[in-house]
């Protein structure tokens, strides 16, 4: 596992999600990072471990989710489900972060266009159960994915009976037709940031720099710097709004100051279309099971 890749993430990039899932990751990657720098243990047996004691911790599964097993499920009725859009988005995922649930960006896009040229397809329904992840490639995956959707005459759309925030919430808008259940969470429309001080990790080293902003992260940041931090994060936020709009126009800007937002809630402010209990319901109601 590559460890400083993750902590380039956790703490040096913009987060598009839950400040609630953010913090469990930084729990996570902490109690992760203090099993393998402890010292080791020694074992009093020589047996091998139970199987369920091989298996991934219950916190680590209920936050990233199940992985995915195949782009998308095909129903009766020609019925395409899109399972892929599940645990911490990101992109270019690696086989360990997909083992563990992640959600891949270029996984979802392909699976996407793998379901609208499938002819035995006739409606194409993502289920979205995510609370958001990194920033990067969100807005690309979201024009791409709207402009498949724009070229079809199948039926597409975003189903929400659990959680699509953030990041998932960037992508739900690109779907033409949005339905959730009425507890499902979705919104938090925002842009997360969390900066770790690192400049007080080794009081004996010396720090030298060539460019007036490369070290930054390893000393106090100065005024300029954490304007610049947060001029980006307004910038991500602002691209984030005017995406919701561009599908959703009657959002009031007042729903998009990073807020959770309940699916009935949610329909009451244009950012979801219908509600519905199940997945079976919505099938019903929307006849995408045909004759």
């Amino acid at each position: 596992m590559s460890y400083p890749r993750i902590l380039q993430k956790v703490f040096a990039e913009p987060w598009l999600i839950t400040a609630e899932a953010h913090l469990n990751i930084q729990r996570l990657l902490q109690s992760r990072l203090a099993e393998t720098y402890a010292p080791p243990k020694i074992e009093t047996t020589t047996s091998a471990p139970a199987a369920s004691d091989r298996r991934m911790p219950d916190h680590v599964m209920t936050m990233f989710g199940p992985k995915p097993a195949q782009y998308y499920q095909l129903l009766p009725g020609g019925i395409a489900r899109i399972n892929s859009v599940r645990g911490i988005i990101g992109k270019r995922i690696t086989a360990m972060e997909l083992d563990c649930g992640a959600c891949s960006l270029d996984h979802y896009m392909h699976a996407v266009d793998l379901a609208l040229a499938d002819e035995q397809v006739r409606s194409v329904v993502i289920d979205f159960d995510s609370p958001g992840g990194v920033s990067i490639g969100v807005a690309e995956a979201a024009r791409h994915t709207a402009a498949a959707f724009a070229a079809t005459d199948k039926t597409v759309v975003g189903f929400v009976e659990t959680v699509a925030c953030s990041a998932a919430q960037w992508l739900l808008a690109a779907c033409p037709l949005v339905v959730a259940t009425p507890s499902a969470w979705l919104g938090s429309i925002g842009a997360y940031s969390y900066y770790v001080n690192r400049a007080h990790d080794d009081e004996g080293g010396l720090l030298f720099q060539a460019g007036k902003y490369k070290a930054a992260g390893l000393r106090e940041l100065s005024e300029e710097e954490i304007e610049m931090k947060q001029a980006e994060l307004d910038r991500l936020h602002a691209d984030f709004k005017a995406a919701i709009w561009e599908h959703r126009p009657d959002v009031p800007e007042s729903a998009m100051e990073g807020q959770v937002i309940e699916g009935r809630a949610a329909l009451d402010l244009g950012l979801a279309d219908l509600l519905v209990d199940t997945f079976e319901d919505m099938v019903a109601q929307l006849g995408l099971a045909g004759d």
